[in-house]
């Protein structure tokens, strides 16, 4: 859910703060931005459509045993837990 700071009432374009605390800036030129995330809307019928193009770039370890990923939050890692394994 969001809540409308700003823009006309029957429209998207505005300043919205959504539920999880993010304001999110509709642009009538077809952008949203919120926090780090930059994306895209438009009309469908009586529904806006938002796209967050989230770009996530992993790689896999020569062993196998580990990924390194990197996206525009940050950078992560994961090692593989043995006791995990399918038997």
């Amino acid at each position: 859910m969001a809540t409308r700071k700003s823009g006309a009432a029957t429209e998207l374009v505005g300043t919205w703060l959504w539920g999880n605390g993010i304001t999110a800036v509709v642009q009538p030129d077809f952008t949203i931005s919120g926090g780090l995330l930059k994306g895209a809307w438009r009309k469908a019928g009586t529904n806006w459509i938002i796209e967050w193009p989230l770009v996530d770039s992993i790689t896999l370890s020569a062993d196998g045993q580990n990924l390194q990923v990197k996206n525009q939050f940050g950078s992560v890692t994961a090692k593989r837990d043995m006791s995990c394994q399918k038997k």
